[in-house]
Parts: C-alpha cells; sequence; structure tokens
C-alpha cells in the first residue's frame, strides 16, 4: 500500500526547480542523497543514509483528472513523494522540507486538505538517524552495490554473451547460459572470491530493458564486472550503494 503526501504550489512548478531543492536538501542535510536509476527521468529517490526511504515523482495533472473541488494547487503540477512501505516518518520530513525550499505546501490526499503553511514534521533530522540506527541494528541489513542501465529493448542475446564474458574474464568462470527460445529475461549468481554473491539480472518491460549487476559494497570484483558488461554492450551504468 503506497501512503503519499503532494508537494503543491498555486503557481506552475517545474521538475528542474525540484531536483535543484533536492540537490540543496542534500547539500544541507548529511546523510541526505537523492538517485534516480534513469537520468533524465521526472523522478528520484530519496536515501537516508543508504537507505531507500521514499520515492518523489513530478505529476502534471490532465484536465479531465482535476475534479471541480480540487484545490487551486492541485491544478498545478506537484511533486508526489511516496513510499509502499508507508515510511510516514521520511515521507512527511522530506515533504515538508521540499515545500520549504520551493515555496509551496503540503497536501495530504488522505485526509483531502492542506497542511498548514508552517507544519513541521513530528520527526526532525536527528530523530530520524536514532530511527535509523535501530533498523541498522534490528535488521542488520547488508551494504550492497547496485549497477543499473535502461535502455531500449535490443534483445537478450547481446547481454547474454556480455554477461558470459564478464564472467570469463572477471570470475574466471566459463558459464554459458543455454537460454529458451521464449526466454527473454536472465537471473544468475556467482559466488565471489572475497566472500558474498554477485547477482546479475535483466528485465524487459514495455520496449525498454534493464540490465543490472549487484554486489557486496566495496568489493572491486562487482565494480569491475559493471565495467566489463558496460563495455561488452555500450550501456551506461549508474551506481548506488544501499542497505538491503
Amino acid at each position: 500500500m503506497s501512503v503519499d503526501l503532494f508537494v503543491v504550489r498555486d503557481k506552475d512548478l517545474s521538475w528542474s526547480e525540484i531536483r535543484n531543492a533536492c540537490d540543496e536538501l542534500a547539500r544541507a542535510c548529511e546523510g541526505v542523497t537523492f538517485w534516480s536509476m534513469v537520468e533524465k527521468d521526472e523522478a528520484t529517490s530519496a536515501y537516508f543514509w543508504k537507505v531507500e526511504r521514499v520515492t518523489l515523482a513530478f505529476v502534471a495533472p490532465e484536465k479531465e483528472d482535476i475534479d471541480e473541488d480540487d484545490p487551486p494547487e492541485l491544478t498545478k503540477p506537484f511533486a508526489v513523494v511516496a513510499s509502499r512501505s508507508g515510511a510516514w516518518a521520511w515521507i512527511e520530513w522530506t515533504a515538508l522540507e521540499l515545500a520549504r525550499r520551493l515555496d509551496a505546501r503540503v497536501f495530504d490526499p488522505q485526509e483531502g486538505a492542506l497542511l498548514a503553511s508552517d507544519a513541521k514534521a513530528e520527526h526532525d533530522l536527528a530523530a530520524l538517524k536514532r530511527m535509523h540506527d535501530e533498523y541498522l541494528r534490528d535488521k542488520k541489513p547488508s551494504l550492497r552495490a547496485s549497477y543499473w542501465a535502461f535502455e531500449p529493448d535490443k534483445g537478450i542475446a547481446r547481454d547474454v554473451q556480455a554477461f558470459e564474458r564478464a564472467a570469463r574474464e572477471v570470475l574466471g568462470v566459463e558459464q554459458r547460459f543455454e537460454l529458451p527460445d521464449e526466454q527473454v529475461n536472465l537471473w544468475e549468481t556467482f559466488e565471489l572470491p572475497n566472500g558474498g554473491q554477485l547477482r546479475i539480472s535483466t528485465m524487459t518491460d514495455s520496449g525498454q530493458r534493464s540490465l543490472h549487476v549487484g554486489g557486496p559494497s566495496g568489493d572491486p570484483v562487482v565494480a569491475k564486472f559493471a565495467a566489463a558488461v558496460a563495455k561488452e554492450t555500450g550501456v551506461t551504468f549508474r551506481h548506488v550503494d544501499e542497505y538491503a
């Protein structure tokens, strides 16, 4: 279930303004970063101390989507701050901090009302850090490096060849992927020399293909494998370290 807040304004709001506000927020608040799988997408994710907590998306409402009873702010482009995990403290803090930097307001679609113009988040950044530290103690997640690339789907054959070559050159493993003709995606796991696992995958959706290489953060073999795949395929990977 997704829980969200809208960052709204009674005058036009652009994605470039939102990105600039995100960059300003990241500079001002240690441990807060924003990362997008696709650089040019009008969407991003907010990470708090390397844990993805909320997503941020840009919405430009169409005329047919606007109700007569909607406040004027919902007739203009706005940002949706959301989390499928229901991370309300992180949603609220992010939405209010961005609104402050954008001269905007926060609209709660669950309540159908604007928050007060001077509203403050129930949890400040220090409280979020304490919650984060408690999460690390309780869940003991691993810090992993992820490399993602997205491009128009060119079929799986090229990707299979790239993964096989990277396995041979970087891992010293002769791996042959014998795929049925109808198979269009690939998932595989390799054991790493220094311990842990390297995972690779592809996914096809609506004419787009994603490539993913992931493994323990800081392991140079993971970075070398991703570089080898990028060289073979010509894709550009975007990299993020995150607890998972």
